[in-house]
């Protein structure tokens, strides 16, 4: 079935048949779906009181948190002598500093704030300390709970109803229950003014229930406060029904809607409670006019659906064919599709994502050609033929020589040179290794042509255990050496400077050599190049694998003055991790 076929299908199902089962159910069930209606509004109002109520009950358990970790409640729990030592006057007092906030705020919403220490007959001052008893006494111990605990509370003194807040109190350091806060609060700072009641959609009844089952508030009368309510509701309650929904309940043989949820986190439940009678009035009325309404929609949905199906599909299909193309590997013009719907925008953003793929691709393949002739380059390079037939020369003529201890000297050394530049193929080495490695290449030198010049090694420790690219001090060492020490003789002095910059590496290589003329240092500046191919590896190549890896903000320079000698820079990144070492190897 083609795409068009199904969307009129999709719109048939869930246009059609939905108003056509609409407009028969609601002959039979005219009063149910005012109910419905009507039922929204008081659906509001329950959610505007659970949300109001949520908030101050949340508000007063944030003051209790205040008060529950401020460093003077917790001193005085933790140390119940303290309170001795400084005297009822001077603890009531940094008691009042740190509530003193609490009165500027809500000055005539809280009525009391008391302590109860667990370590019986050590608090007591009968105002803000008192014994755990005196809180056992008015609370049944099997009530409190290890988290906050909101219960309603009777003023005998004003005649009137508060709620209480009772929080368990733990200490910061070793996380052991210390004691309760006891925090009274009016009933009208918590719970607001229900809806006018001469309005149309007033409930009847306004009423919030405890986790006990019990009337924490009742719109009608303080009556029912603290009174059991009845076992239909409360069955229905924790039966697991349909919280904020409309459910239908029987009391005193009269039908009434019922609507509850939840408030917060605070085991507290909110309920209205509407007689069936009061929302039926117009349900005749409603009836008619969702006959009429629906019957026109279905006629109108249905044309238009049809007209839209039709005028989506075809711009879908130009779509598909433009992906079959491409998944072909068929390149085409760009769409002219300009329009700002999602077809449009889906259209225009394909586009997009071919143009960026076809540049990422040819970005990513230049790229990795670059980096394939660098490696190719450096694998060919970065062991002189030269080098090695002479060092086998060398081991030759100190063999023939009797010179047995210096030959094996010399093999050792050649096979560090040669284990560092392998590496088992990796990119990236210890500077250790790397110091090493141009070290194994001067000693050789040293044992075939003496002791020519003097290498200072200035490296800061920390360098030791850091990442760098491999072979990239004895290139610039051989060209100090051959080029800058060539035509000195001896007292030829070359000094290698590593240090940690924040978090970069700059090492100096510094010769006290000839020098370059001006002119021949601005070419190699230019082609960051030793004479070529003669050069070994050359500062052209170790350059170029430094940016490739790490961007242009790393690299070589090169500074020299006639007659006093060369200097060469290399500025790395500091590479002191696995993760930065892989990332600089991958």
């Amino acid at each position: 079935m083609k795409f068009h076929h199904k969307l009129m299908v999709v719109c048939l199902v869930t246009i059609v048949i939905p108003i056509t089962v609409v407009s028969y159910v609601f002959f039979n069930q005219a009063n149910q779906l005012v109910d419905k209606q009507v039922g929204d509004s008081y659906r509001k109002v329950l959610e505007q009181l659970n949300t109001t109520v949520s908030f101050n009950l949340k508000f007063y358990e944030s003051i209790a948190d205040q008060l529950t970790l401020s460093e003077v409640v917790q001193n005085a729990f933790e140390d119940p002598d303290a309170y001795v030592q400084k005297g009822i006057f001077m603890m009531n007092k940094e008691i009042k500093t740190t509530i003193r906030y609490i009165f500027a705020y809500r000055a005539s919403d809280i009525s009391s704030i008391q302590f109860f220490s667990l370590k019986s007959g050590k608090l007591s001052d009968g105002l803000y300390w008192l014994p755990i008893q005196s809180l056992f006494d008015s609370v049944d111990a099997g009530y409190l709970q290890d988290s906050d605990v909101w219960m309603l509370q009777y003023d005998e003194k004003n005649g009137k109803y508060n709620y209480a807040l009772i929080k368990p109190i733990y200490s910061l350091k070793s996380f052991q229950k210390l004691g309760y806060l006891r925090m009274v609060i009016e009933l009208s700072s918590i719970i607001p003014t229900p809806a006018d009641a001469g309005s149309g959609n007033a409930p009847d009844q306004v009423f919030i229930l405890g986790n006990q089952g019990t009337y924490m508030y009742h719109s009608s009368s303080e009556a029912y406060m603290g009174q059991p309510a009845p076992q239909e509701i409360v069955r229905l309650t924790r039966s697991g029904g349909d919280a904020g929904n409309e459910l239908a309940v029987t009391l005193d043989k009269k039908n009434y809607s019922l609507w509850y949820k939840s408030v917060g986190e605070n085991q507290l439940t909110s309920f209205l409670l509407v007689p069936q009678s009061s929302l039926n009035g117009s349900a005749i009325q409603l009836r008619n006019i969702l006959l009429l309404v629906g019957g026109i929609s279905m006629v109108v949905f249905t044309v238009l659906s049809f007209l839209f199906t039709q005028r989506l599909t075809l711009r879908l299909r130009l779509l598909h064919q433009r992906v079959l193309l491409v998944g072909k590997g068929v390149t085409y013009r760009q769409s002219v599709e300009r329009r700002n719907d999602e077809i449009g925008v889906i259209s225009t953003s394909f586009d997009v994502m071919l143009s960026q793929l076809d540049q990422q691709i040819q970005e990513n393949f230049v790229k990795k050609l670059k980096i394939k002739e660098l490696e190719l380059n450096f694998l060919q390079t970065q062991i002189n033929p030269h080098f090695l037939y002479n060092t086998l020369d060398s081991i030759k003529n100190e063999i023939e020589l009797d010179e047995g201890d210096t030959a094996v000297r010399m093999v050792i050394i050649l096979s560090d040179l040669f284990r560092i530049s392998v590496s088992k193929g990796n990119r990236v080495i210890a500077w250790r290794d790397e110091i090493h490695h141009a070290e194994c290449y001067l000693e050789i030198h040293r044992i075939r042509f003496g002791e020519c010049f003097e290498v200072v090694w200035e490296i800061d420790p920390r360098l030791y255990g850091m990442y760098t690219l491999k072979i990239i001090l004895q290139p610039i060492l051989e060209n100090a050496i051959r080029h800058g020490l060539g035509s000195r003789g001896k007292g030829g002095v070359i000094r290698v400077k590593g240090n940690v910059i924040d978090r970069n590496v700059e090492i100096t290589i510094t010769d006290n050599g000839s020098g370059i003329p001006e002119a021949q240092l601005l070419r190699i500046r230019a082609g960051i190049s030793y004479h070529g191919a003669d050069s070994g590896i050359g500062l052209k190549n170790i350059n170029n694998r430094i940016q490739m890896y790490f961007g242009q903000a790393y690299g070589l320079s090169l500074t020299s003055t006639v007659g006093k000698g060369t200097e060469v820079r290399l500025y790395l990144p500091l590479l002191k991790e696995d993760s930065d070492v892989q990332a600089a190897s991958g």
